[in-house]
């Protein structure tokens, strides 16, 4: 069996040992949870666009046919805010409890925005 000495320091060092707990406790909060889940859902509509550009072939016009289609799903994520938000709470509380988040809170528009703004500044329908 392979011994290597370095993976054997690290095992005993407390103060590395306290770093890796710090941050799996962190990844195991519910809002950095949510947080990866809000990226990966509003980066979705670009996957076809990405997958076309980033091929050997690079189907740079194919890529520039599908854009209206991603701006149309961009605009309905704003439209139905609300159901996005759902979906994205879901999705984040299922991995949460999978993997033992502690305290999943209540769905709030805020909890996933960081913000207290109303929903309509978030859809683009600001009314002065």
């Amino acid at each position: 069996m392979y011994n290597n000495p370095s993976l054997n320091d690290w095992a005993r060092d407390r103060e590395t040992k306290d770093k890796a707990n710090g941050i799996a406790s962190c990844l195991k909060r519910f809002e950095t949870i949510a947080s990866f889940v809000v990226q990966k859902s509003a980066l979705y509509p670009l996957k076809g666009i990405a997958a076309k550009l980033q091929r050997r072939e690079m189907d740079v016009y194919e890529a520039y046919q599908r854009i209206d289609d991603t701006i149309a799903l961009i605009q309905q994520y704003r439209n139905e805010i609300e159901v996005f938000h759902d979906k994205v709470y879901d999705e984040a509380k299922e991995l949460a409890e999978d993997i033992g988040s502690i305290e999943v809170p209540k769905k709030s528009l805020e909890l996933l925005t960081g913000d207290k703004c109303n929903v309509a500044t978030y859809t683009g329908r600001i009314h002065n």
